[in-house]
C-alpha cells in the first residue's frame, strides 16, 4: 500500500472525496506521512509502488486514474473516465475529463480543460485557458495556449479520423504526427490517393487562413497517414 485515505473529506457533485496519506516514500518529493491531494476511491491513485502522486488541493474522482509517474497538483480535477499517466503533469486549476487522455511526458496547466475523447500526450503543453476536446490530438511538442491555437476537422481520410492542425505547425491524425508538409507528403504516397491528398491540403490551407500564418514544419517524424 502506497497511502491510505484518511477521515478528511469534502463533497463534490455528490461524491465524497478523501484526503490521502503517504504509507511510504513517493517519487523523491512525498515522504511517509505527508499529505495529499482528494481521491474518491483507492482506483482513482494507483497504489503500487510506482511514482504517481495526488497533492495539494487536487481531485481525482468517478472512475478517473491516475497512475505511472503521472502527478496531479494545485486544484487541478481528473474527473469521470479520463487517465494521466506516463510522466504526465496536470496542474494549476486545469481540468481532465470525460474519456481523455493526458500522457507521455504531456503538462495541462492553468485554468486549460481536456475533455470528451481528446488525447494530449509527447512532449506537448496545453495551458492558459486552453480547450482540447472532442476526439482532438496534441502531442509532439505541440504548445496549445488558448481555444485559437488549434483546429479539429472531422471526419477526414480514408479512416474517417479527426485531423488536428496547431497553430505552432503541428499536424495529428490517428498515428501520424509530424508538420503541415510532412502530413501533405505522406498522405501523397501510394497508388490512389489523390482524394485524401486534396483532403488534407484543402485542411491545410483552411489552418493557414484561419491562423494567418504560414507554418514551419515542426520537427518530428512522420508516419503515414491515412
Amino acid at each position: 500500500m502506497k497511502y491510505k485515505l484518511t477521515d478528511e473529506t469534502i463533497e463534490v457533485y455528490g461524491r465524497t472525496l478523501h484526503r490521502i496519506q503517504a504509507l511510504v516514500d513517493v517519487n523523491g518529493n512525498v515522504k511517509a506521512g505527508d499529505l495529499g491531494g482528494f481521491v474518491e476511491t483507492e482506483e482513482n491513485l494507483s497504489q503500487v509502488s510506482d511514482e504517481a502522486w495526488v497533492s495539494d488541493e487536487a481531485w481525482v474522482y468517478g472512475k478517473a486514474r491516475v497512475y505511472g509517474e503521472a502527478q496531479v497538483s494545485g486544484e487541478a480535477q481528473v474527473s469521470d473516465e479520463a487517465r494521466v499517466s506516463g510522466k504526465a503533469w496536470v496542474s494549476g486549476k486545469a481540468q481532465v475529463s470525460g474519456k481523455a487522455q493526458v500522457y507521455g511526458e504531456a503538462q495541462v496547466s492553468g485554468e486549460a480543460q481536456v475533455s470528451g475523447k481528446a488525447w494530449v500526450s509527447g512532449k506537448a503543453q496545453v495551458s492558459g485557458k486552453a480547450q482540447v476536446y472532442g476526439e482532438a490530438q496534441v502531442s509532439g511538442e505541440a504548445q496549445v495556449k488558448s481555444p485559437h491555437d488549434y483546429i479539429c476537422i472531422f471526419p477526414i481520410g480514408s479512416r474517417h479520423a479527426c485531423l488536428t492542425l496547431t497553430r505552432d505547425g503541428w499536424a495529428f491524425t490517428g498515428c501520424f504526427k509530424g508538420s503541415w508538409d510532412d502530413l501533405l507528403a505522406q498522405s501523397a504516397k501510394g497508388e490512389g490517393r489523390e482524394k485524401w491528398t486534396s483532403q488534407y491540403t484543402a485542411a491545410v490551407e483552411a489552418a493557414k487562413v484561419i491562423f494567418g500564418i504560414t507554418a514551419e514544419p515542426a520537427e518530428g517524424t512522420p508516419e503515414q497517414a491515412e
